[in-house]
């Protein structure tokens, strides 16, 4: 049987990602990378990290518009 990521191209990302503060911002920056089509979200505040599953295109896509929302965004 194959699993999402063999079928679909996606694989886990983890970004850092600068900037949260609150439970809010765990709150926007999880639709943003929803919205890039990623499955898996898991945003952590304490850490300032995202990882998610993407395709590596979608995962590119992902980095972008957090940075466009203003989030300080690192690999």
């Amino acid at each position: 049987m194959n699993t999402p990521s063999e079928t679909d191209g996606s694989a886990p990302t983890t970004l850092s990602v600068g900037g949260m503060t609150c439970q809010g911002c765990v709150k926007r920056v999880t639709e943003v990378i929803t919205q890039g089509g990623a499955s898996d979200v898991q945003v952590d505040l304490g850490r300032g990290q995202a990882t998610f599953s993407a395709s590596a295109s979608q995962a590119a896509d992902i980095r972008r518009a957090l940075d466009a929302d203003g989030w300080d965004v690192g690999a």
